[in-house]
């Protein structure tokens, strides 16, 4: 509230359910207008109340409050407060083998496929968390892949890796069976999104290989 006819300042504190609180400085946009703006940056990171940062996890719910002096009815110290939940848009991709290029189109049966998903969301506590994604070829093999937060916790980003095989034989748990042709699907469970799209998803064809060359020699 205005007090001075100029632009005033009021302080409002942000917590997170993780347990870290900012104290932010919010400025009227002008004299006597009532409106007041502020903001402060948010961090992936573990709760630290001692600095000014505001650092969240991926299943945090963030907190605004502030203490209205005086409101429209005369009530004194009134504590008003808003929420909103945490949310990034997953994405999964396939990758190369050093998770550098997602322009991977095909790959040649028996090679290893590799899987990046990144989501902030995941990141819900302070060691590497992990992910779990299908894998699917056409011609019918299904199998789970662990993917695991990436180098450091807070990084954001989760790898994990699959063998394809080329076999007419029963297919091996682990492993992923491909045949000529086939295209193979990733679909990651984003949960919590903001375009109430659940499955995200990645494919590859599977290419033809090398012909092989026999010789018989003296």
């Amino acid at each position: 509230m205005n007090t001075t006819g100029n632009a005033d300042t009021v302080y409002v504190t942000i917590r997170t359910t993780n347990g870290d609180s900012v104290l932010v400085i919010v400025i009227e946009t002008s004299g006597s207008s009532g409106e007041f703006r502020g903001s402060t940056s948010i961090y992936q990171g573990d709760s630290d109340i001692t600095n000014s940062r505001l650092e969240v996890l991926g299943n945090d719910t963030i907190v605004v409050i502030y203490k209205d002096k005086i409101d429209y009815s005369g009530a004194l110290n009134q504590t008003r407060a808003d929420t909103i939940l945490l949310t990034e848009d997953g994405v999964v991709e396939f990758m190369d083998s050093v998770y550098q290029s997602i322009n991977i189109n095909s790959i040649i049966a028996g090679e290893t496929v590799y899987i990046r998903v990144t989501d902030g969301d995941l990141d819900v506590s302070s060691g590497n968390d992990t992910v779990v994604v299908s894998i699917i070829s056409s011609s019918g093999d299904t199998e789970s892949v662990v993917l695991t937060e990436y180098n450091t916790a807070h990084s954001r980003t989760f790898r994990g890796s699959i063998v394809t095989i080329y076999d007419d034989t029963i297919a091996v748990n682990g492993r992923l069976k491909v045949a000529r042709g086939d295209v193979i699907t990733v679909t990651y469970a984003d949960a919590d999104n903001t375009n109430n799209s659940l499955n995200k998803y990645d494919s590859v064809t599977v290419a033809a290989g090398v012909e092989g060359i026999l010789r018989i020699t003296d």
